[in-house]
């Protein structure tokens, strides 16, 4: 995961939920695990199985973009996560037991 060389150069995750070989919610996980604190788009058609968020909450993306959606519907979500989260406010990080390898499979 290149982002892992300079995270403080990102400003958002936008991921999907369903890819090939790495799921969004594993990408989610790697990137918590390493202490990414990023907040996350996740644009997808399949949302991950409900109650999840409710045991992971560090897990949890910021926002969700459902499939369809059209450009300014993601640039308007974008906007909307990105000032969000300019202000100082709630770590996005795994909680401090939370094993290396993440815990969870996904």
């Amino acid at each position: 995961m290149p982002v892992r060389h300079a995270p403080e150069s990102y400003a958002l995750l936008i991921t999907d939920h369903d890819m090939p070989g790495l799921s969004g919610l594993a990408l989610v996980k790697k990137a918590r695990a390493a202490r990414i604190a990023l907040p996350v788009i996740m644009a997808t058609g399949t949302l991950p199985p409900e109650g999840l968020f409710t045991r992971y909450p560090w897990l949890q993306p910021v926002s969700a973009l459902v499939k369809p959606y059209s450009v300014e519907q993601l640039l308007g979500t974008v906007e909307k996560v990105l000032r969000a989260t300019a202000s100082p406010g709630e770590q996005i990080a795994p909680p401090p037991n939370w094993p290396s390898d993440g815990g969870l499979r996904l």
